[in-house]
């Protein structure tokens, strides 16, 4: 996997918030997440840059409990698939259960 930025935004749930200056109704995501990923060779360590969601699925509030999380690549209890092609993202499932979820590379 690339170091870098990744994000990673819910694209099939969205909530309707009221913007608190008129009746017009916003349709925000779910969560939106930008980490930074450093590969040292023997893990993988994400720092948390910026979280803007209304909600996080439990799996991603369990994994990101702390803002700074190291995953040993041998001892991984979470199931990573990396884009093998061209590094442009990256695909989790914490705990190795619940539904995938995709961090694209923004820089």
């Amino acid at each position: 996997m690339k170091s870098g930025t990744y994000r990673c935004v819910d694209r099939d749930h969205y909530s309707l918030v009221w913007n608190g200056r008129d009746d017009v109704v916003v349709d925000h995501p779910e969560y939106d997440l930008t980490i930074s990923v450093r590969d040292t060779g023997k893990s993988y360590i994400f720092n948390m840059l910026e979280n803007n969601s209304r909600y996080m699925p439990g799996y991603l509030e369990m994994l990101f409990k702390k803002p700074k999380v190291t995953i040993n690549k041998e001892k991984n209890p979470h199931a990573i698939l990396e884009d093998t092609h061209n590094n442009s993202y990256f695909v989790i499932y914490p705990y190795r259960g619940g539904v995938p979820f995709t961090f694209d590379l923004v820089s």
